[in-house]
């Protein structure tokens, strides 16, 4: 039987897989690759040797004219059923978008997967959902706080996604599990390629308890360019992105930006100005992000209220006096944008101290501002 005809067998999925399994086929390359066609016709096109100059025409000048030769002989040599077998064995389900379990919120993502391989419950994704991210060289009062927000926030009915990896998103998941929560994992690797090995426990308990996510098919190794293109997925399963821990680089300041780019809020955890694992969150308050002491906060973004709400001083009725910090940060705020790296240093407050100070003004309608620009207002 030729190449073509095993493949006119296969289901969507098992194609879809299989071109999820193709080396270098990132997320550009994958909506490429299929277009607006189902992922047997497109296996069926890039078997054609005739159609591969259409296909490199729909991808980037950089993408090597081998590219899909190297694909075809791939195909060529997988079995269809072989793969049905082995995603059987793994316990992993193909959900392309017109699947019943495909997450809603990435339905209309501006860079939706077309293809997610989930290992667990899909009842995860019912709930509302934010994500905690941060680096991976977390300290302990990181992680501690990562683990908190995880199970306080799973006690409200909220959902965690987070990244499995070391530090502050092994720590969240950790608080969801301890709370009996259903974590959602999304990760950089196929399902059956544990990484980091260390978490091995942790990413059965997941999978098991909660809901493991890749685009990634399986056997797939953790190569770094699968991160960012996780860290996209990881914002749009979310409507809140919390940072806990981070550099003013790296992996988590890329859920931000995704964050940003879709319309979501974002949430940093104050930490010490001396602390490099602070110094990307500080930075996001300093630019207006609003600050996470612990879950009430979140859960006031979210608009579920919290029990500490007189107690942050954030919305107070219009008879209390302001805050001495909120008054200080008033007496220095003019009606002309002033950059919030200014007020740190005239008023001489903390950036988590002049977050919330800013966040006590914005609330009373005496200031606004965002961006690492706040005004008083008339």
């Amino acid at each position: 039987m030729s190449a073509a005809a095993r493949w006119l067998e296969a289901s969507d999925e098992v194609c879809a897989a299989a071109l999820a399994g193709l080396s270098s086929c990132w997320a550009t390359r994958f909506r490429a690759l299929i277009g607006e066609q189902s992922p047997r016709d497109a296996v069926l096109l890039l078997l054609d040797r005739r159609n591969d100059a259409a296909l490199l025409a729909r991808m980037s000048r950089q993408t090597p004219v081998t590219l899909p030769g190297q694909w075809r002989l791939s195909l060529q040599n997988m079995r269809p059923h072989a793969i049905e077998e082995r995603l059987g064995r793994a316990g992993v389900e193909v959900w392309l978008r017109n699947h019943p379990s495909y997450p809603k919120a990435l339905i209309d993502d501006p860079e939706p997967p077309l293809v997610l391989f989930a290992r667990g419950d899909a009842h995860s994704l019912n709930q509302r959902c934010v994500a905690i991210v941060g680096t991976r060289r977390a300290t302990a009062y990181g992680r501690n706080i990562a683990k908190q927000l995880g199970a306080d926030l799973t006690d409200a009915g909220i959902g965690i996604v987070s990244g499995l990896a070391i530090g502050i998103d092994g720590a969240a998941h950790d608080g969801v599990l301890s709370a009996r929560g259903r974590p959602v994992g999304v990760v950089g690797s196929g399902l059956n390629v544990v990484y980091p090995r260390r978490h091995g426990a942790l990413w059965a308990r997941v999978g098991s308890e909660g809901l493991l996510l890749s685009e990634a098919a399986l056997g797939m190794a953790p190569e770094p360019w699968r991160f960012p293109e996780r860290n996209r997925i990881i914002a749009g399963l979310a409507e809140i992105v919390i940072v806990v821990e981070s550099g003013e680089a790296g992996g988590s300041q890329l859920t931000v930006e995704a964050a940003v780019s879709r319309g979501l809020d974002v949430m940093a955890v104050p930490g010490p100005v001396s602390s490099t694992a602070s110094a990307g969150t500080n930075r996001l308050l300093v630019d207006g992000a609003a600050p996470v002491l612990g879950a009430d906060e979140v859960l006031i973004a979210l608009g579920l209220g919290g029990t500490r709400y007189e107690k942050l001083q954030l919305f107070r009725p219009d008879d209390e006096p302001l805050s001495s910090d909120a008054t200080a940060v008033l007496n220095n705020l003019d009606f002309a944008p002033t950059p919030t790296e200014r007020l740190l240093g005239v008023v001489g407050l903390t950036p988590g101290r002049l977050a919330v100070a800013l966040e006590e003004l914005h609330a009373r309608r005496l200031a606004t501002g965002g961006g690492g620009w706040w005004n008083r207002l008339p």
